[in-house]
């Protein structure tokens, strides 16, 4: 019985010892951490879409370095504060939940402004075409008018000779 006791107190302290409820010291701030994570989510984003083989190596180390020194960190305190925050769950849950909001206000941010400068060029090339259709029918209408004069003046100068 004694030998059960002990090693159920040795578990218990075990568990107890081993929780981490206090936040590290050198862990990235959540409202920080959805920003950075953002911003990484959008250099992934942008490196996809070029389409380019080793396009991270190249093109994305350079961009890090820069989204890193804008924050104030570097590439082993973000690992560090990604690390410590998937072992916690529900904060991550809470910043990539912050971070969705963001890049889908982003999104509904830059589709409004393609849908506004699309709408622009539709009026423009609108615009453009109902003046070359008005400046072709004024072109024919000429034409015509011109040709419609030729004869009158050909018959003008036959009956004076």
């Amino acid at each position: 019985m004694h030998k059960h006791l002990i090693l159920f107190f040795l578990a218990l302290f075990l568990l107890v010892s081993c929780k981490q409820n206090k936040k590290s010291d050198n862990v990235i701030a959540k409202d920080r951490m959805v920003r950075v994570l953002t911003e990484v989510h959008i250099i992934n984003g942008t490196l996809t879409q070029q389409g380019v083989k080793d396009s991270l190596y190249k093109y994305g180390t350079n961009r890090y370095k820069q989204l890193f020194k804008k924050y104030g960190i570097d590439s082993a305190l973000f690992n560090k504060s990604l690390k410590y925050y998937s072992a916690r769950p529900k904060d991550m849950m809470e910043i990539y939940d912050s971070v969705t909001v963001v890049l889908n206000f982003k999104n509904d941010s830059l589709s409004k402004i393609h849908a506004k400068a699309m709408e622009k060029e539709t009026k423009d090339l609108e615009a453009k075409g109902k003046a070359e259709a008005k400046r072709k029918a004024d072109s024919v209408r000429r034409d015509s008018i011109n040709n419609l004069a030729k004869p009158v003046k050909l018959r003008l100068r036959q009956k004076t000779l």
